[in-house]
């Protein structure tokens, strides 16, 4: 059995939550035997004869669309993995941006398909895969599709064999952005971290750092405005994650807050076994991102034994209902300020010693993928 994972036309160049979440589903399936491998959004597909297409990520859009219908011309099987961020949630976030820049104007005026449609664009004039002619005729035919592409992605959905969702809450924000009529959809969680589970956690008496903020530096993620607050109070907080190229004003202004502040601490880019051996440290998590889905952050900082103070977008709480607290995404300061408290408690939360909350494990996650592609198959065969 061969799986093509299709992810963003950049995932060479920008690592993230979705390459995450796809190098785990390929270490998984592969030792079962089976044939996966990863390959960026081109104009021309290389896909492999007989494969299962797997595409991943409905943030994008008219790429996605692009994907699938590019499979199907070439009579490949298709699986979603949306990962889709609430288009209120994400409306809300582009309305809140500050800096002056292009891309930020942009995202504040267009709705996101407009937004996607223009960033789309200059991806494929700057990827070198397209001659202008080509670029030109990929421009024309998404703006056709700009007015009703959010449909185009739920009829995709209906179509596609399966699409595996990270939590109901997902399934929810799908049907209501999209019209996908939900009956295919199959609840695939995300894993804890391999390094989870080796050994007893350190106790909370011995973690020396209060809050730890973990994800890339950007204005999605908020770790300025986390910051701001902190330092008006005096509040210990530790960031760590490399600089959003995308962003430099807003990562700027951060770098300038944390090195005139006698309480913040940024680490940097870290490897990731050095950034969970910083949450086994910690005795809180903050996420005040402005979209998530199922966040792998708050998944392994919840392994580590750490308490998560997070905004309610996404399904941490759906899914680790007693390690989470959740605040509106406008209500930082409550956040912060709950979060300040929790960690100067004398205890955490003391279930999580020796029953963890949350279980599920990368290895489960490709058992039911696996028994997925083996429906697809089958039922080509039929």
């Amino acid at each position: 059995m061969k799986i093509d994972f299709v992810l963003r036309s950049d995932m060479d160049e920008k690592y993230g939550g979705d390459s995450h979440q796809v190098e785990n589903y390929i270490n998984e399936l592969t030792a079962l035997g089976i044939d996966c491998v990863a390959v960026p959004m081109r104009p021309r597909l290389d896909l492999r004869q007989g494969a299962i297409v797997h595409l991943v990520n409905t943030a994008r859009p008219f790429e996605m669309l692009d994907a699938f219908r590019q499979a199907q011309a070439q009579h490949h099987p298709v699986i979603v993995s949306p990962i889709h961020h609430s288009l209120r949630d994400t409306r809300a976030m582009r309305k809140s941006e500050t800096n002056q820049g292009i891309r930020t104007l942009v995202g504040r005026v267009l709705d996101e398909a407009g937004r996607e449609l223009i960033a789309t664009t200059v991806r494929n004039v700057k990827s070198g895969h397209l001659n202008r002619a080509a670029v030109a005729h990929n421009l024309l035919r998404n703006i056709q599709d700009y007015r009703s592409v959010w449909k185009l992605v739920g009829k995709a959905l209906n179509d596609a064999h399966a699409v595996t969702l990270l939590s109901s809450i997902e399934r929810q924000n799908l049907i209501c952005d999209t019209g996908w009529n939900g009956r295919n959809g199959i609840l695939v969680p995300n894993g804890i971290p391999a390094a989870s589970g080796t050994g007893s956690l350190p106790a909370w008496s011995t973690r020396d750092i209060p809050i730890l903020i973990a994800g890339r530096i950007e204005p999605r993620k908020r770790q300025l405005e986390v910051a701001r607050i902190a330092n008006a109070a005096g509040i210990r907080c530790v960031f760590v994650g490399g600089e959003n190229a995308a962003t430099p004003g807003y990562c700027a202004e951060f770098k300038h807050l944390v090195d005139s502040s006698s309480s913040l601490e940024w680490r940097g880019h870290q490897p990731h076994s050095e950034v969970y051996n910083l949450m086994l440290r910690s005795r809180v998590l903050i996420n005040a991102s402005w979209v998530e889905v199922q966040s792998l952050v708050d998944i392994e900082a919840a392994s580590a034994g750490c308490t998560v103070f997070c905004t309610l977008t996404g399904s941490s709480f759906e899914h680790m209902p007693r390690s989470t607290r959740v605040f509106g995404l406008t209500d930082l300061e409550s956040l912060v300020a709950a979060a300040k408290d929790h960690a100067s408690a004398d205890e955490g939360v003391p279930q999580m010693w020796t029953q963890p909350e949350y279980t599920n494990t990368w290895a489960q996650a490709a058992a039911t993928l696996a028994d997925v592609y083996a429906s697809v198959t089958a039922s080509e065969r039929s």
